[in-house]
């Protein structure tokens, strides 16, 4: 499983607001990078560049899109995990939820 590093900065944003049950960010952090079933994708300029014609207002939403979208550049069959409403009724990408 793909997980873009802007998805994991969203998830340690919320894990320090209190707003989940997750006690730390940094437990929370220190398990995916033991889950071996997870890999984390950077944020690079190729993805930025990716992100530039997507017409999503929330930015951090935009950069996770890219990323699916490079990721199928790169010939891998992803499809995004997500409830964002904004994200589903794109069609950029294939979600699940």
């Amino acid at each position: 499983m793909i997980l873009p590093i802007i998805a994991l900065c969203e998830a340690v944003h919320v894990i320090g607001k209190g707003r989940t049950k997750i006690t730390t960010a940094k437990e929370f952090l220190d398990r995916i990078e033991l889950d071996p079933r997870f890999e984390i994708a950077p944020l690079t300029k190729e993805i930025l560049k990716e992100s530039l014609p997507i017409q999503i207002s929330e930015m951090h939403d935009r950069l996770i899109v890219a990323t699916t979208l490079y990721e199928q550049n790169l010939g891998h069959q992803v499809s995004l995990v997500t409830c964002d409403a904004s994200i589903a009724s794109s069609g950029l990408v294939s979600t699940i939820w």
